[in-house]
């Protein structure tokens, strides 16, 4: 497992946080990667979202299309990313 420290990005940043690298787990019921927990979920999506913005700018086309993360009622506790707009309740 490969770890890498980051300053953190409150502006004073002296702390330092850990993030660890490693392979995501794929979902047993979906078949999607599993991320431990709501941040892990929605830095994944905003990684997705730069390299979906770095394409656009090098006038490529990218498959990504996640706009949201949702935890996941199978994968015991864990979080995926979709592609799917928010699920809104019928009036």
């Amino acid at each position: 497992m490969h770890a890498t420290l980051m300053r953190s990005r409150c502006g004073r940043g002296r702390r330092e946080r850990r993030i660890d690298r490693h392979r995501a787990t794929i979902c047993p019921a979906t078949g999607k990667q599993r991320y431990r927990d709501h941040r892990q979920a929605a830095d994944a999506l905003r990684s997705r979202r730069r390299a979906r913005q770095l394409a656009l700018a090098l006038g490529l086309d990218s498959a990504r299309r996640e706009i949201r993360v949702y935890r996941c009622p199978w994968c015991n506790g864990g979080w995926h990313t979709t592609s799917q707009p928010p699920v809104t309740a019928p009036r």
